[in-house]
Order: C-alpha cells, then sequence, then structure tokens
C-alpha cells in the first residue's frame, strides 16, 4: 500500500519543481507544501493545489540534475527484487542479511532474501548485457559470477554463498567450503528461497544515482526523512533527491485487470433477435459472436483500432457492447474509479438519417449501490466520471440497450482506472 507523505518546505529553500498528474498535466512552480491531501505549488502571483490521489511524480529541477549513471555504474552496487539499486562503499554479508554503507546512507541493513545480486565490480558497457542476463536468472542456487580471463565474457559456479567479509567470499561448492579473494569476483546472484517482505512503491531517485523504494518520506528543516522499503529509516540531506515517484502501483487500469465475472444477455433487445445464428455462444461471446465479447485497450471490430472519443485516442480503456455485466474485485484496496465514458467515434456519428440518435445505457455499482445510472446518447460529448468506491468489495458494470436498439451501442470507458486507497485518508 502507498504511504502518502508530508512535506514541508521553507520559504528560504523552495525548490522549482514539476508536479505531474494522472491527468496528463504537469504543473511548474516551486513546492510551497505538501500533505496527506494536497500538492500546493507557486508560481509568480498564482497558487495552485492538486489534489494528491492525482499525483503521480514530482521531479526537482534545483538538485543537481546531470546524468549520474556512468558514476554509478563505476561503484559496486546492490540490487533488490523490487528494483531499488544502491551503490555500496563497503558491503558484507552472512546467511541472513546483507550490510552496506554509501554516501548517503550508513549501516544499511537488508534481509538477505530481498537482494537479488551484489556487483563488485565496474559495469563496462561490454559486460553490462550479460550482467543483466545473470540477474534476471530464476535460479535454487547462488551464482558466483566471474570474468573469463583473457576475454570480454563472464562466467559463473553454482552453489551457496555462505559469508561475505573484507577479504573473502566464502563459497560452499559441494560441501566444501572455499574461500574465494574478493578481488577476483565480478558479482553475486542469490537464489530467491523464500519471498520476502518489502512494503512501499514510492521510488526515490537520489542526485547520486540511486534508485531507493520507499513506504513513506517527508521534508521538514532542510532535510528528507525517509522510511525505505525493508522498514528503516534514513535522513537524506535537501539536495540529495531529485525525482519522487507515486505511479507504481497508485492506479490500476481496468483493462490490465481480469474480471471476476463475466456475462452477457445476447446481442440485441427482446423481440428483435438475429434468428439463430449467434444462439450457441450468444451468452458467452466465445464463438460467432465473439466481436462483440469485451474488448481492452482497442475498438471490438473492425481492424481494433484504438478507443477514440470525438477524435481524443486513448491507449487504456475498455469497450463494451450491451446486453453485459463485468464485474471486478475491489477488495477494500481503492478509494476511486475515473473514465471517461461515451460512444465510441467508429460508430457514433454512424446514424440513421431520420428519428433522434441511438442511445446505451450505463449503470455503474459498487457492492449493489448505483454510483452512476445513465443513458447515453450515441453524439453526446464524453462524459468525466470520479466515482468513489472506498471500502467496498465489488465494482458491478452493466450496459444495456438504451432505445430499444443495438444500433452504434459501442460504449467507451476509457482510461478507466482504480486509484488505489491512499493509507491515512
Amino acid at each position: 500500500m502507498i504511504t502518502i507523505f508530508k512535506l514541508a518546505v521553507l520559504t528560504s529553500t523552495m525548490w522549482q519543481a514539476t508536479v505531474s498528474t494522472m491527468e496528463g498535466k504537469s504543473v511548474q512552480g516551486q513546492i510551497a507544501t505538501v500533505t496527506s491531501q494536497t500538492v500546493t505549488m507557486e508560481g509568480g502571483n498564482e497558487s495552485t493545489t492538486i489534489s494528491m490521489d492525482s499525483v503521480l511524480a514530482i521531479k526537482f529541477s534545483d538538485p543537481p540534475s546531470t546524468d549520474n549513471t556512468e558514476k554509478f555504474e563505476r561503484q559496486p552496487a546492490i540490487e533488490l527484487r523490487n528494483n531499488s539499486t544502491l551503490s555500496a562503499e563497503s558491503v558484507l554479508a552472512t546467511a541472513d542479511q546483507v550490510s552496506l554503507s554509501n554516501t548517503l546512507m550508513k549501516d544499511v541493513k537488508l534481509p538477505r532474501n530481498a537482494v537479488r545480486a551484489i556487483r563488485l565490480k565496474p559495469l563496462e558497457r561490454k559486460l553490462a548485457l550479460q550482467w543483466k542476463a545473470f540477474t534476471e536468472r530464476s535460479e535454487d542456487t547462488d551464482l558466483l559470477v566471474v570474468q573469463k580471463r583473457g576475454s570480454d565474457g563472464l562466467d559463473f559456479l553454482a552453489g551457496n554463498i555462505a559469508a561475505i567479509n573484507q577479504t573473502e567470499i566464502l563459497f560452499l561448492l559441494d560441501g566444501d567450503e572455499i574461500p574465494v579473494p574478493r578481488a577476483r569476483v565480478f558479482g553475486i546472484i542469490f537464489a530467491q528461497l523464500s519471498k520476502p517482505t518489502l512494503v512501499g512503491s514510492i521510488a526515490v531517485q537520489t542526485t547520486d544515482g540511486q534508485t531507493i523504494m520507499a513506504s513513506k518520506i517527508e521534508f521538514s528543516a532542510k532535510n528528507f526523512q525517509m522510511k525505505t522499503s525493508w522498514q528503516q529509516s534514513f535522513t537524506l540531506p535537501e539536495n540529495a533527491v531529485a525525482s519522487i515517484d507515486f505511479s507504481s502501483g497508485r492506479r490500476h487500469y481496468l483493462s490490465d485487470l481480469d474480471p471476476i465475472t463475466e456475462e452477457y444477455f445476447g446481442l440485441d433487445p427482446v423481440g428483435q433477435q438475429w434468428g439463430t445464428l449467434f444462439d450457441a455462444d450468444k451468452k458467452s461471446r466465445t464463438g460467432l459472436s465473439s466481436q462483440w465479447r469485451m474488448s481492452r485497450d482497442h475498438f471490438m471490430n473492425n481492424g481494433r483500432p484504438p478507443l477514440t472519443l470525438r477524435s481524443q485516442t486513448y491507449a487504456k480503456g475498455i469497450c463494451l457492447f450491451p446486453n453485459a455485466k463485468i464485474e471486478y474485485a475491489l477488495d477494500r484496496k481503492y478509494s476511486q474509479l475515473r473514465a471517461i465514458v461515451g460512444v465510441d467515434d467508429d460508430v457514433a456519428f454512424q446514424q440513421p438519417q431520420k428519428g433522434q440518435p441511438t442511445m446505451v445505457e450505463l449503470r455503474i455499482e459498487a457492492d449493489g449501490n448505483i454510483l452512476f445510472e445513465q443513458k447515453i446518447s450515441a453524439i453526446a460529448d464524453p462524459i468525466e466520471l470520479t466515482l468513489p468506491i472506498t471500502n467496498r468489495n465489488t465494482l458491478s458494470i452493466f450496459v444495456d440497450f438504451g432505445d430499444n436498439s443495438s444500433v452504434c451501442d459501442y460504449l467507451d470507458l476509457a482510461n478507466a482506472v482504480l486509484i488505489v486507497e491512499a493509507e491515512g485518508q
């Protein structure tokens, strides 16, 4: 679960920053305040307040923003299983723990099962792809990685790393303990024998090239107070943080989630059936009628173009055709459902020349409580929805024929996203 942070910036040290939001906007200015509810930006004579529910990232421009990739790659480094990457000026390990220190963080204590790899040598470009391939391997034994003599390649021995001390790596091979000089070892890949407990999805990018996954970050008195994903607390100086990314885990697109139920109740209003052509599968839409089954991130047929509402295309969303009911598990994890709703441009203006524009009916419920219900005209402007779903278990989306006709009833829920419930709200 994501923890929203509080940040109090003194007037004398306010930094230029860019705040990016889930709505695709960027707000530039000086960070004035950040609370569990809002971010306040000041620029010129204006003040802008942004809901923390909308914040994806904060990028600071005053701290050094140069690319520190090469500097980071020249230092020993540790990669965690949650994609944290830490520089390691010193590193030791036992059977249960990996200890390290670097310029920003002293006396870091990591559960060994949280560590994917330790690189002890500089990461030269000619070895980068090989090292990456080793770190992505799923092994039930540890790998001791060394550089081949007289070549640009890497090789390994499979066994068990008993310990890492200042001068040696104690390596168990076929029951024998072999002390290997650290100077000969390029890196170590640990087996994943148990799942680590790592809490937090706030990505803190430091100005020296590290990426630290955190559960909480605060700012006061010119220092950042950070609680890491492995539940250690550290104080970082004000010029140590380049950006804070909240996007990981903050929003879950419906099109990326599997529904718990997907039900269909025919393809036409009662009395206007298409004969027996689709009778065999009209309730499952898995055979001849599969082109009317819920589509993810694309219009249902016609070559599956992107979802489009009034010439605006959307990379994410679902397209539904009546008569259908789709349900998703919420499990009390979310605070809002957001979506842009309308009949897709692919069919919206293909209307009968006479009479009123066709309509489709949408109803959205959470645990049986109606959150939204409306008949939507095919040519109407899209509707932006923000629906509260805090403490709800099940989301139900119903699409029905709005006017006893199935003509043009392809309804898009574009950018349909569930917002993760923020801790402390």
